[in-house]
């Protein structure tokens, strides 16, 4: 396995990780908020918090990985994508892990203020912002790799057949041009020594 499939992989599985993870968040958050009480708010908030132990080497990974992938392409798809990484990034680092751990510590406080709703409602705003980005990068991403199985694979030994074909045949081609060539010089000194012959038996 080279160094690019290893990493393609790595940002493959990073991505939906990251995607699943924060999707989880925010799906445990709406259903706690709307029928679950205070207590189990608190608990929902203590584990998104422990959540992010694999949510962010998952965005760390899929960052990386997706720059040395992308590299200097100028492809739009690339582009995209490289576009999208530091929104989704910073809307990380900025906004759901400082919430996450403002809301974890309000919750275990028991204080469901004015501003613990209003940072929760902030919090489910960047997170669905993040889960629509992360979704259009791994659609691309699946559309890019789509093109790539498409695309005829290379076989260094059917080239190397190819090429040592196209050598024979050009040996044989100048062994074809050369044996015309030493027919038509046989050809020509049979007909000077017959002229020379005939003036011969001339005189």
């Amino acid at each position: 396995m080279s160094n690019r499939t290893l990493i393609r992989r790595i940002h493959g599985v990073a991505g939906i990780t990251g995607m699943l993870t924060v999707g989880t968040f925010w799906s445990v958050t709406v259903v706690t908020e709307l029928f679950g009480s205070h207590a189990t708010v608190a608990a929902a908030k203590g584990a998104i918090l422990w959540g992010m132990l694999i949510l962010i080497p998952a965005m760390i990974g899929v960052g990386a990985s997706g720059f040395t992938l992308g590299g200097k392409s100028t492809a739009p798809v690339i582009l995209a994508k490289k576009r999208r990484m530091p929104v989704i990034a910073l809307n990380g680092l900025l906004v759901l892990v400082p919430a996450a751990f403002f809301l974890a510590s309000r919750a275990a406080a028991g204080a469901f203020d004015r501003t613990f709703y209003l940072v929760q409602a902030i919090e489910l705003v960047a997170g669905v912002t993040n889960l629509g980005l992360m979704s259009l990068s791994i659609r691309d991403g699946l559309a890019m790799r789509r093109r790539t199985s498409r695309m005829p694979k290379r076989n260094p030994l059917k080239n190397r057949q190819i090429h040592q074909l196209f050598r024979r045949r050009g040996a044989c081609a100048m062994a074809r041009s050369a044996f015309r060539s030493a027919a038509k010089l046989r050809s020509r000194v049979r007909c000077t020594a017959t002229l020379r012959l005939w003036s011969l038996c001339r005189w």
